[in-house]
């Protein structure tokens, strides 16, 4: 552990990027933005505690998506997508 990680121990992180990632043998490199509707519903689908959260869960879900920039990222190259992590630029708020 770094001592600047320690430093930061107290900072809260937030989430900015939310992605679906697919290994795919031999493929390039391929990344498609996707709109927060269409991630809220991949997310909510691959939920298993809804009944337990409602509405409340719902609208939680609905907020972190809000905040974040979504992708499909295929890939086979470890190395690139991991380049590719390591580029990534702040959300860009207001968009859909």
């Amino acid at each position: 552990m770094q001592p600047e990680s320690l430093a930061r121990a107290g900072e809260r992180a937030l989430p900015a990027w939310v992605v679906f990632p697919r290994y795919e043998r031999g493929a390039t490199l391929q990344v498609q933005a996707r709109t927060r509707a269409t991630t809220v519903v991949e997310l909510a689908r691959n939920s298993f505690n809804q009944h337990v959260h409602g509405r409340a869960g719902f609208e939680a879900l609905v907020r972190l998506v809000d905040a974040c920039d979504s992708f499909d990222l295929r890939y086979s190259q470890l190395d690139q997508a991991l380049a590719w992590f390591d580029a990534l630029q702040p959300p860009s708020m207001g968009d859909s």
